[in-house]
């Protein structure tokens, strides 16, 4: 017996429906569901040793830093134990043995204490120097460790300050509203540079100084 053929409205009512499936499938994925399977704001900033992102889910933190061979973890994120991500890194660290540096004088502008992004270049530059490979985040791995980032570029790469801040808009998901970032880095860069070649980490400061921003 042949079935009947579906009715006009039986139809809107199941398109309707797949519309909703999926915008709400994109909208999940979005606003974080992505984060189950790939490393919020992951990049390669050194191909095959220098990494950087924002906090990793704790379903694939383990997977991740086993992948790339981490051995050394630069957190710019306060470790919070009421956050479930934050207690999967610390435990993740532990099982496999990685050395974990806290550097948590930043805030979620990315300014704060100079102490941080001084320490944080510091041990990118030992790690360099030893063959250890090395992974810098922060929450959301946009201001705090783009701040880091455009630093190392500038300081140890090489790059122009228009480099750096373009490299810096590509792991942010909105343009800046403000440019905290950019005043406090470029205020600081002199003293940053400075420390790091009294230390031995920074061979030689770059002259003139990069100036960030566009």
């Amino acid at each position: 017996m042949l079935r009947p053929m579906p009715g006009r409205r039986t139809r809107s009512i199941a398109a309707g429906l797949l519309l909703l499936g999926l915008v709400g499938g994109y909208a999940w994925w979005r606003d974080g569901g992505k984060r189950l399977f790939f490393p919020r704001n992951w990049g390669v900033v050194e191909e095959g040793w220098l990494f950087r992102s924002g906090q990793i889910h704790p379903r694939i933190i383990v997977p991740v830093l086993r992948e790339h061979e981490i051995d050394v973890v630069i957190d710019l994120a306060r470790d919070d134990a009421r956050v479930e991500s934050a207690v999967a890194e610390q435990r993740a660290v532990r099982a496999l043995g990685i050395r974990k540096v806290d550097l948590w004088g930043l805030d979620g502008t990315g300014t704060g204490e100079v102490d941080a992004y001084v320490g944080a270049l510091a041990e990118i530059a030992r790690a360099r120097a030893s063959g250890e490979r090395v992974l810098l985040h922060c929450s959301a791995g946009s201001e705090r460790t783009g701040g880091a980032i455009a630093l190392y570029r500038m300081l140890y790469d090489g790059w122009d300050g228009r480099a750096a801040w373009d490299e810096y808009l590509t792991y942010r998901n909105r343009p800046p509203k403000n440019r905290k970032l950019v005043k406090f880095v470029n205020r600081h860069l002199p003293a940053i540079a400075a420390r790091l070649r009294e230390s031995g980490a920074l061979d030689a400061t770059p002259e003139p100084l990069p100036v960030f921003g566009p």
